[in-house]
C-alpha cells in the first residue's frame, strides 16, 4: 500500500466514524463503528485489489444500511471503490 491510498482510507475511516458517533447515537455502537471503519479502511486497497476492495466495502455499507444508520457519507466510498475497479477494466469496451 502507498500513502495515497493509506490517506484516503484514513480520512474515509475518520468522516465514517465521527458521522457513526455523532449523528446517529444508540445501539448498536460497536457493529457500527466495525463497519464503518471496514468502509473505510477498504479503500486502502483500492490501486493494488480493486474487486477486493469493493467487495469488502459493499459488504460494509449493506452492513450499516442493516443496522439503519442514515448517512451522508459512506455511500461515497463505494462510489470510490466501484470508479478504483472500473478503472482496471480494459478500455475497448463498447
Amino acid at each position: 500500500m502507498q500513502v495515497p491510498e493509506l490517506l484516503l482510507a484514513g480520512v474515509a475511516t475518520t468522516l465514517i466514524l465521527l458521522e457513526v458517533l455523532t449523528f446517529d447515537p444508540g445501539e448498536p455502537v460497536l457493529a457500527r463503528v466495525l463497519a464503518g471503519a471496514m468502509a473505510g479502511l477498504s479503500l486502502a486497497l483500492i490501486r493494488r485489489r480493486p474487486l477486493t476492495g469493493y467487495l469488502i466495502n459493499g459488504s460494509a455499507v449493506l452492513a450499516l444500511i442493516a443496522l439503519g444508520h442514515p448517512s451522508d457519507f459512506y455511500q461515497w466510498t463505494n462510489l470510490m471503490a466501484m470508479i478504483g475497479v472500473a478503472t482496471r477494466l480494459p478500455t475497448d469496451l463498447p
